[in-house]
């Protein structure tokens, strides 16, 4: 292998420089009580969902995460469209930026659309 000479080295590399990447420092938590944000449905029809409250697990920089709490977050449900019944339905978690969500529990939720009164 070919060595540059030091004073080359010197000029590309100015004396005393260090080239630091500094990464933020992760951190992993629970947020509880997230209400489950119920689907549009028509007039004269009530929605009923159990659990009504999510909790999750998130990960993201510590100086973010720390300060987050449940209204930070919206749960929807996955692919509701508030027809008269009951079903199962997946939590979607929508997250501020740079926060990870790790887990959803429970991560599914039953729906039952009926009519009011």
């Amino acid at each position: 292998s070919r060595h540059l000479p030091t004073h080359r080295i010197a000029r590309i590399i100015p004396r005393g420089s260090v080239a630091v990447q500094i990464a933020p420092a992760i951190a992993v938590t629970i947020v509880r009580g997230i209400r489950v944000q119920p689907p549009e449905v028509g007039s004269g029809l009530v929605v009923d969902i159990e659990p009504a409250l999510v909790q999750i697990q998130i990960q993201g920089p510590v100086t973010l995460v720390n300060r987050l709490r449940a209204v930070d977050f919206s749960a929807r449900l996955d692919g509701q469209t508030g027809e008269e019944g009951r079903r199962r339905a997946q939590v979607r978690i929508q997250a501020p930026p740079q926060v990870e969500v790790l887990s959803i529990v429970p991560p599914s939720v039953t729906v039952t659309v009926r009519k009011g009164g």
